[in-house]
Formats: structure tokens, sequence, C-alpha cells
């Protein structure tokens, strides 16, 4: 099975843990199975991001509970960025395959 992306074949991802050159798939790709794809975050996730960081009933366990957008985007920046000794570890975006 071969992901599409803008018109490029990414090579073959079923649960595989791989890299995804930024040329020819535009992203991180960390596990991919029949279902869900899971990969880095980027910059445009911030409003799907808010979206969970805002909701009380998401973040009702969170210590600090529910994120302001500029909060949201500041660890976001973080997750993009990466863990200074660890740069693999961090929030991964999961995406449905049959919805995107």
């Amino acid at each position: 099975m071969r992901l599409q992306r803008g018109g490029r074949q990414c090579g073959p991802l079923v649960g595989q843990i791989r890299w995804a050159p930024e040329g020819r798939c535009g992203y991180m790709v960390i596990l991919e199975t029949p279902r869900l794809i899971l990969r880095r975050l980027e910059p445009h996730d911030l409003d799907a991001l808010f979206l969970l960081y805002r909701d009380p009933e998401v973040r009702q366990y969170f210590p600090d509970g529910t994120r302001t957008l500029e909060e949201t985007r500041q660890e976001l920046e973080w997750f993009l960025n990466g863990h200074p000794e660890f740069p693999q570890l961090g929030l991964w975006a999961t995406l449905d395959r049959s919805t995107g």
C-alpha cells in the first residue's frame, strides 16, 4: 500500500516506522496502520489542536486545565522543535485514513 500526497508516492508505509523525506511526502510519518496514520505535528495543525486543548472534557485530567490559543501555539512550537535530548518524542497527529 502506498500513500499519495500531492500526486507524489511516499512509498510503503503500512505497519512500518519510517521517515518520509520532506521533498517526497512533506511530513514525517511515525506509524501507519490500515486505519490510521500517525505523523509529526505541523504548523497548520494549530487550529485542530486548539479545538482539543480548549475543550474542558478533553482536558479534564490535565493539571493545567484548558489552554488558550496562545498557550496552544507555544506548546505546538515546542513539539515542532522537538525535545532537546530526544527529538523523536512528542505529540503525534493521528489521522483516520478514511477522513484524513
